[in-house]
């Protein structure tokens, strides 16, 4: 079950599990899951990027897009897929 940031506590972590052996680009929205708010302008959107580093393994990073009350402090990366 997906939940969402609370804006009150400033040390939120997210675990990002990523399955398979390929680059790819994601992008995360984040709001209060329960108000009106984003239409005013009130949610993150943050960039989720898995890339080969130069041994061939993957890696992962993370951008800030859009930050509001509703982004993490910390995105860990955990991979599912062993790699070759």
């Amino acid at each position: 079950m997906l939940t969402t940031v609370d804006k009150n506590d400033s040390d939120q972590t997210l675990e990002v599990r990523h399955y398979g052996t390929k680059e790819n680009t994601y992008l995360l929205y984040n709001d209060d899951g329960i108000s009106y708010d984003y239409e005013r302008d009130k949610y993150s959107l943050t960039e989720l990027k898995s890339s080969k580093n130069t041994k061939g393994e993957l890696t992962g990073s993370f951008n800030s897009l859009k930050e509001n009350n509703y982004s993490y402090s910390n995105i860990v990366w955990r991979w599912m897929t062993m790699q070759h």
